[in-house]
Formats: C-alpha cells, structure tokens, sequence
C-alpha cells in the first residue's frame, strides 16, 4: 500500500513539473509565435492569459500545499534552508506570475484588441513581459536545482552560486535595453 508521504511527494513533484514545465513550454511558444509576426504573438498572449489562472495557479498551489503538507509530516521541517528557500521561491514566482505576469500580459491583450493601439506602448510591454517571465523561469530552475540537491544552511557556496545565477539572469532580463520605460 502507497503511504499518505509518497502519495504526497508524488503530487508535489508532479505540480513542479506541470509548472515549470508549462512555464518553459510557453515561453518557447511564444519565442517561436514572435517570429510568425503580430497574428502569433496575439494568439501567445492570449494562451498565457488562459494559462495563468487554469495551469499556473492550480500548479503553484498544489506544490506549495503538498510540501507544506510534506513538512507538517515531520519530514522535511520548516527549520531546514534548502525548505525555506524553497517556500520563499514559491511565493515570489507566484506573485510575480499572478501580479506581474498576469497584470502585463492582460494590459497587452487589451492593447491588442485596441483599434489605434499605440506600437511604442506594445513594445514596452512585451519587453516587460520577457524580462519578468525570464526572471521568473529563473527563480523556478533554482528552486528545483535546490529541492535536488537539499544543501543545509551552512552550504554557503551554494546559495552563493544560487544568488550569482539570479542576478545574471535578472541583469540579461531587466537591461536598459529591455526593460525601458
């Protein structure tokens, strides 16, 4: 017989991997729609605005509260780093999906349906939009890379590596360039 621990790693996991996941597959469907012209990236927008509350919400809740359930089980605890790390991750990716995300990717729906729709202002918002999915996708591979590898608190090289990977990705994401006003 399956035990109730088992059962609930399996449902943590498999949340992980339908988020994570569903964030990579987007991300290069949007990549690919970018270059099919203003037709695909309409019909990308559009598909991240469904994916939002029907994939990414219902994912990001179900690992949180299988590895909150996890914890309350006595294994692991609250008190480990590699937990809090990870709970924190957690949060942040789902507040900037559900706020960030969400919010840019609803103003360029409405942007595009605009008759006189302002280029500029479309520009600007699709940069945001890549920088924060980006950083994003980046918080999650490092919640995963530490939900493998379990370092402890003392582990400083890894959290150092952790931190390094995070500003790399967010000074490539957040550049003038990219995310100008």
């Amino acid at each position: 017989m399956i035990s109730i621990e088992k059962l609930l790693v399996f449902i943590h996991v498999g949340g992980a991997v339908v988020w994570i996941g569903s964030a990579v597959a987007l991300e290069l469907i949007k990549f690919a729609r970018s270059r099919s012209g203003r037709e695909g990236l309409v019909e990308t927008i559009s598909l991240g605005a469904w994916f939002g509350p029907r994939v990414f919400m219902p994912a990001s809740l179900t690992t949180l509260v299988s590895g909150i359930l996890l914890v309350a089980l006595g294994k692991p605890s609250f008190s480990q780093a590699w937990v809090i790390f990870a709970l924190s991750g957690i949060v942040i990716s789902a507040a900037l999906g559900g706020g960030v995300i969400g919010r840019i990717t609803e103003r360029l729906k409405g942007l595009f349906s605009a008759p006189n729709a302002d280029e500029t202002e479309i520009a600007r918002n699709l940069r945001r939009l890549n920088a924060f999915s980006y950083f994003n996708l980046a918080i999650l591979t490092s919640i995963l890379f530490d939900m493998v590898v379990r370092p402890d608190a003392s582990n400083t090289v890894f959290y150092a590596v952790i931190a390094l990977f995070l500003a790399i990705v967010a000074g490539f994401s957040f550049r003038r360039k990219n995310a100008a006003a």
